[in-house]
C-alpha cells in the first residue's frame, strides 16, 4: 500500500502508515490564517453579496475562469446562485440537486400527501403542480364538449378555491353539499378526474375482525400489496403526467434527468424479488419510495464559463488558485454530534468511530490545505444561517495564538456592515413603474348604482372600491378552516330570515321560536357546508345556536308587545327611485332591509338591521374627529336607509 499525502515531509508524524490523520496531532495545530482573509457578514443575503463582491475582486486581479466557491451548508447554495446570476455570473452546482427538489420530486411528494390523506386541501396542492395542471387541463378539455356552459379550464383553480372558501369540505370521499355542487360543478369534475387517476392506488378490501363478544365485523380498509405492484401503478401515473412535454427539452433538462432517475428507481423496485418484497398499503409504499428520492441526486453538465460551487470536504481537492468559502461558522464546520443516546462521545472515541475531535482535526487539515496551496483565499463568517438561526464563528478560527484569536473576534464584530453591494443587472435607474397602469375613463362613470354597504368601502379606500365594485374582483382564501365574519353573519341572517316567513313568525313562546330558528339554521348549514365539514365550522354552527337563543327570547318579548313581522329582506333599488345626487349627476342606491315590523294597535313601523357582532352602532358607524370635536360618519348605512325608507311602500 502506497499512501500519498498532501503535506510536507516534515509533517509525516501527523499521519499514520495508511495516510490517515492522527487526531491528537492536529488538536493544537495553528492555521496560517491572515486577518484580511476573513470577511464579516450578517444574514444569508449579506453573505451571498459578499461572495459576489469577492468574485468581482478576483476577476479584477486576473483570476477569470480560475475561481471556485465553497459552501459549508447546502442551504447557502441557492442564495449564492441567485446573487451571482444577477451579476451575470454563471455557476455550476457540484452538489447537484436531490430528486426531491425537482419538479418530479415535488409531484411525487404532493401525490403521497393526497393518497395518505385524501382531503380537498391536499387535492388543491396536487392540482397546482404545473405538470399536473397541464395534464388535467388537456384531459378535461377533451372531455368537455361545450365549454361555454362552464367557467373554462383556465379558471378551474379559481373555481376550486372559491368552493373551498365558501363550503369548507374536508375529505374527498364525502359527498359535497348541495349548494357546492350547484355553484361549482368544475371543482367536482376536477375531483372526479383526479380520483380516476388514483383509482389503482385507492383500492380497498374487506377486513373481517372479531369483537371480544365473538361477533364478526366487516370493514373496508386500504388494500395491501407488494411494493413491486405499487411501483407498476406509479409508473403508469408518472408516464401519464409526463407524456406531453410542456416546454423545450433544453429548459427542462433537470426535470428530464430527475424523471429518468425516478423511472429507473420505480422500474428496479417493480422487478423486486418476492422474497425481499413486503406487503404494504399504497400510502406506505409512496412514503418509502419518496424517502429514497432525497438520497438520489441529479445535475447538469458544467460549461467552461461556469464557476463551480463545491461542498466543504471537496474544496481541499480543488485546484483553483482563487477560492471564496461561505459560512465559516458553527455548527456547519466542524460539524459536531452531542448527546447521542447510543454512541456518546467517549464511546465513539474508544470505538475509533468519527467523533468531534476527529472531525475538528480533519477540518483543520482541510483548511490548512486550502491556505497553503493557492494564492487567494477568502472566508466569509456570517452571523445567521438561511433559517435566521444564530451561527457563531467556527472553532477553526481558534486554531491560532491567543492574541490572534482576540483580534479576529473583534474584527468580526464591526459597528456596521463592511460589505459593498456588487453591481446587479436587476438594479435600475427608473424612478417610475414600468408596469402598465390602467387609466380610468372620465367621460362616463362605470358605476350606475351603489349598495348601501359599499359606501363604507369607498370612504376607506377608493382604489379597493374600484377593484371590488367596478372590476368585480375579490380575495379568496382557500386555506381558511373556519367561517369569516361575513359568512358567520350570513349563517345567522339566513336562519332569522327563514323564521320571518315561517308559520311561527307571530309566536310568543320562546321555545317554539327557538325550535323554528334552529331548524332553519341547520337546513342552511347542511345545504351549504354538509354534515362532514370542518370541525371549526361545526363549532361555529353551535355558536350560532347560542346567538339564536338570545334572538328567540327577544322575539318572544317583541311579539307579546304587539309587534308583527311585516316583511323580511325587503329590497330597494334605483328602479324604485332610490338615488342620491352628486353634483349634477344622480347615483342609484341599492339596499336590502333585514326586517320591517308593524304594530297594528299604534300603526307604528320599525326597520330592523341584524348585527352578529357586539360593537354598538355608534362605534360601528361614527368616528370622533379631534379637530372639529364632533362625530363624523364612517359608515353611511343608517342615514342612507332613512333616505330609502319612503320607497318601502309603508306609511
Amino acid at each position: 500500500v502506497l499512501s500519498v499525502v498532501a503535506a510536507p515531509q516534515s509533517q509525516a508524524s501527523r499521519f499514520d502508515w495508511l495516510g490517515r490523520i492522527e487526531t491528537h496531532a492536529f488538536l493544537d495545530f495553528e492555521l496560517p490564517l491572515r486577518d484580511e482573509q476573513l470577511i464579516s457578514a450578517s444574514g444569508i443575503a449579506d453573505q451571498a453579496a459578499a461572495v459576489a463582491e469577492t468574485v468581482d475582486d478576483f476577476r479584477e486581479s486576473g483570476q477569470t475562469g480560475q475561481i471556485a466557491i465553497g459552501v459549508t451548508d447546502e442551504s447557502q447554495v441557492a442564495p449564492i446562485e441567485m446573487q451571482l446570476d444577477g451579476n451575470d455570473v454563471s455557476t455550476y452546482r457540484h452538489l447537484g440537486w436531490t430528486v426531491a427538489e425537482s419538479s418530479v420530486g415535488r409531484f411525487l411528494e404532493s401525490l403521497t400527501s393526497l393518497v395518505s390523506r385524501p382531503t380537498w386541501q391536499s387535492l388543491a396542492a396536487f392540482v397546482r403542480h404545473g405538470d399536473v395542471h397541464r395534464c388535467l387541463t388537456a384531459e378535461l378539455s377533451v372531455d368537455e364538449e361545450d365549454s361555454s356552459e362552464t367557467s373554462g379550464n383556465r379558471e378551474i383553480l379559481v373555481s376550486l378555491d372559491a368552493m373551498l372558501a365558501d363550503h369548507f369540505p374536508v375529505f374527498l370521499d364525502d359527498a359535497l353539499p348541495e349548494k357546492a355542487r350547484d355553484q361549482y360543478p368544475d371543482a367536482e369534475r376536477l375531483r372526479d378526474q383526479v380520483l380516476q387517476w388514483l383509482a389503482p392506488l385507492r383500492e380497498r378490501e374487506e377486513h373481517v375482525e372479531e369483537t371480544p363478544l365473538g361477533e364478526k365485523r366487516t370493514s373496508k380498509r386500504p388494500k395491501r400489496a407488494n411494493i413491486a405492484v405499487w411501483c407498476g401503478h406509479l409508473l403508469e401515473i408518472v408516464d401519464r403526467v409526463y407524456s406531453t412535454p410542456s416546454v423545450s427539452e433544453t429548459s427542462r433538462r433537470l426535470t428530464a434527468e430527475a424523471l429518468a432517475t425516478v423511472r429507473e428507481l420505480f422500474s428496479r423496485f417493480h422487478t423486486l424479488n418476492e422474497r425481499l418484497d413486503m406487503s404494504v398499503t399504497s400510502a406506505t409504499a409512496l412514503e418509502l419510495l419518496t424517502g429514497r428520492l432525497v438520497d438520489l441526486r441529479v445535475g447538469l453538465p458544467q460549461r467552461a464559463e461556469d464557476i463551480p460551487i463545491h461542498g466543504w470536504l471537496d474544496l481541499a481537492l480543488n485546484d483553483s488558485p482563487a477560492l471564496v468559502v461561505c459560512g465559516l461558522n458553527h455548527p456547519f464546520v466542524p460539524a459536531s454530534v452531542t448527546g447521542d443516546p447510543f454512541l456518546p462521545g467517549q464511546l465513539r472515541s474508544k470505538l475509533r468511530v468519527v467523533d468531534n475531535d476527529r472531525r475538528y482535526a480533519r477540518d483543520v487539515y482541510a483548511m490548512q490545505l486550502m491556505l497553503s496551496t493557492r494564492r487567494d483565499v477568502r472566508f466569509i463568517v456570517g452571523k445567521t444561517a438561511a433559517d435566521r438561526s444564530p451561527t457563531p464563528p467556527s472553532r477553526l478560527l481558534a486554531a491560532a495564538p491567543p492574541d490572534a484569536i482576540a483580534r479576529r473576534m473583534r474584527s468580526l464584530i464591526p459597528k456596521q456592515s463592511i460589505t459593498r453591494r456588487a453591481a446587479h443587472h436587476w438594479d435600475t435607474e427608473c424612478v417610475a413603474s414600468q408596469f402598465p397602469i390602467p387609466s380610468l375613463a372620465v367621460e362616463e362613470c362605470p358605476v350606475k348604482a351603489v349598495s348601501v354597504t359599499a359606501f363604507r368601502t369607498y370612504l376607506e379606500c377608493p382604489y379597493r372600491f374600484y377593484l371590488r365594485h367596478v372590476l368585480k374582483l375579490k380575495p379568496v382564501d382557500d386555506l381558511a378552516i373556519e367561517l369569516a365574519a361575513n359568512q358567520f353573519g350570513d349563517l345567522v341572517h339566513a336562519a332569522v330570515e327563514a323564521f320571518g316567513v315561517s308559520e311561527d313568525r307571530d309566536a310568543t313562546d320562546p321555545e317554539r321560536i327557538f325550535d323554528s330558528l334552529l331548524a332553519a339554521l341547520h337546513d342552511y348549514a347542511e345545504a351549504r357546508y354538509g354534515q362532514q365539514g370542518q370541525s371549526a365550522v361545526r363549532l361555529q354552527v353551535r355558536q350560532a345556536e347560542r346567538r339564536l337563543r338570545f334572538v328567540a327570547d327577544e322575539q318572544a318579548k317583541r311579539a307579546r308587545d304587539g309587534w308583527r313581522i311585516h316583511a323580511t329582506e325587503r329590497a330597494v333599488n334605483e328602479s324604485d327611485g332610490a338615488k342620491v345626487t352628486i353634483g349634477n349627476r344622480s347615483l342609484g342606491l341599492r339596499g336590502r332591509f333585514d326586517r320591517i315590523d308593524h304594530h297594528p294597535e299604534t300603526n307604528q313601523w320599525a326597520i330592523l338591521d341584524y348585527k352578529t357582532h357586539g360593537a354598538p352602532p355608534k362605534k360601528k358607524h361614527l368616528k370622533w374627529d379631534v379637530e372639529s370635536k364632533r362625530y363624523e360618519w364612517i359608515d353611511l348605512q343608517l342615514p342612507l336607509y332613512r333616505m330609502m325608507a319612503p320607497f318601502l311602500g309603508i306609511d
